[in-house]
């Protein structure tokens, strides 16, 4: 478990990591050009960049050192700050699974999950200045 999680660490890791995956998202586009052209490598690629930084704010949300381990989605599901279903919708975007197996539609489902980790945050901290463009 390691030491405590201070306060301060958390709300700049939340800010930073939702700032740097709604850039990934929305400044250099390459999701939506890589889901527009089918491009499964470089969709791919950016998707688990801007996943593992909602990871890294879910994480600092529920003030736990993220560490890369064995069933980090299941662990991610228990936080008490967590979008609904966040490891089933992780699993389907990862795995590409279901209606995430188009590309389009799980670039749709990326962004819900942004939106909703914010609204996540939002609770936790109100006063938290974040994107809250996800379309």
């Amino acid at each position: 478990s390691g030491p405590p999680y201070p306060e301060s660490r958390a709300r700049h890791r939340i800010a930073k990591a939702i700032q740097d995956a709604h850039y990934s998202l929305y400044g250099l586009g390459w999701l939506e050009k890589a889901a527009l052209r089918d491009d499964h490598f470089l969709f791919l690629r950016h998707t688990y960049e801007l996943l593992e930084r909602l990871l890294t704010a879910l994480f600092a949300l529920n003030h736990t050192w993220f560490c890369e381990e064995k069933r980090l989605t299941r662990r991610v599901a228990s936080f008490p700050y967590a979008p609904a279903q966040v490891e089933s919708r992780l699993r389907s975007i990862i795995m590409h699974q279901g209606e995430d197996s188009d590309l389009p539609h799980c670039l749709r489902s990326i962004k819900e999950l942004c939106a909703d980790t914010v609204r996540c945050a939002h609770r936790r901290y109100p006063d938290l200045v974040l994107p809250a463009d996800w379309r």
